[in-house]
């Protein structure tokens, strides 16, 4: 439970608050990438230039630069190891 949480609604009010923030914080990065589409880096794992990633705390989300646009491949725990395959270009 989170800091001077003790349970019950006000709990869960709580931490439903904080999620939502977390997810509000994730997609105004993600919202970044459309005028800055190189702001990650490259996915060391695969080192593909157009395979990139935003790693904060506790996600990691996986886009891949197009032509014409930038393709959101996942959204992984900062903390899991990648699987070793990426969905191909299609």
């Amino acid at each position: 439970m989170g800091a001077g949480c003790a349970g019950g609604a006000a709990c869960s009010s709580l931490l439903g608050g904080q999620a939502a923030r977390s997810v509000e914080a994730l997609v105004r990065r993600v919202r970044l990438l459309e005028d800055h589409p190189q702001l990650g880096r490259v996915v060391p794992e695969y080192g593909e230039w157009q395979l990139r990633e935003l790693v904060d705390r506790w996600n990691r989300v996986l886009y891949r630069l197009r032509a014409d646009a930038v393709e959101i491949v996942t959204i992984a725990p900062a903390w899991m190891p990648l699987d070793e395959r990426v969905p191909d270009d299609e």
